[in-house]
C-alpha cells in the first residue's frame, strides 16, 4: 500500500490492483468499520508523521521497511525507516505478534483483525447492511461471507429457529 491509498478523511482504503498485490488482481475500496476511533487516529497521525517528519509523498509506502543495522551490543537492531516497501507479510506478522506479547495478551495475526471486523455486530444487521459488509470485505457473493464468518453450532441454529 502507498500513502495515497489511505484516506483518513473519507475513512477509506483504495487497494489498486495496478499498484498493490491484491487477491484475484481485483481493485477494492474498503471503508473503515465504525467503533475503532483510536485506530483511525493512529493511522491519521502516522500519515501526518510520514509527510511532515519523514518527507514522504503519496507514492511512498504506507508502511515502509525497517532499516536494520548493527547495534552497540553486536546484534542487529532497527535503525530507522527506509523508503522501500516490505517485500512480504512475514515481517508485519512478527511485528504484530511482538506487540501483543509486549502487551501481555494472546497474539493474533494481522488477518485476525479482518475476521474481527467481519463478525463485528453481524447478528443485528439488516440484509442490506450485511451485503455492504460483504462487499467491503471484497467478497463477490454474500455466501462467501456467510460461510467464512457466520458459523453456527446445532444448538445456536435451534435457538435461532425457536426464537430463544
Amino acid at each position: 500500500l502507498r500513502n495515497k491509498h489511505l484516506n483518513t478523511e473519507t475513512k477509506t482504503l483504495w487497494q489498486d490492483a495496478n499498484e498493490v498485490a491484491v487477491k484475484f488482481a481485483k481493485s477494492q475500496e474498503t471503508t473503515f468499520f465504525q467503533g475503532f476511533p483510536l485506530a483511525e487516529e493512529v493511522l491519521a497521525d502516522w500519515q501526518r508523521t510520514q509527510r511532515s517528519e519523514l518527507n514522504r509523498g503519496p507514492d511512498d509506502p504506507l508502511f515502509p521497511r525497517t532499516i536494520v543495522g548493527l547495534g552497540e551490543n553486536g546484534g542487529f537492531e532497527p535503525k530507522g525507516l527506509g523508503a522501500e516497501a516490505w517485500s512480504g507479510t512475514s515481517a508485519a506478522r512478527r511485528i504484530v505478534k511482538h506487540a501483543f506479547e509486549n502487551a501481555g495478551i494472546p497474539g493474533y495475526g494481522p488477518h485476525s483483525f479482518r475476521h474481527m471486523h467481519a463478525r463485528h455486530d453481524i447478528k443485528n444487521m439488516s440484509i442490506a447492511e450485511f451485503k455492504a459488509r460483504s462487499e467491503n470485505l471484497g467478497h463477490a457473493d454474500m455466501l462467501i461471507t456467510l460461510k467464512s464468518y457466520v458459523p453456527l453450532t446445532a444448538e445456536q441454529r435451534r435457538a435461532l429457529i425457536l426464537g430463544r
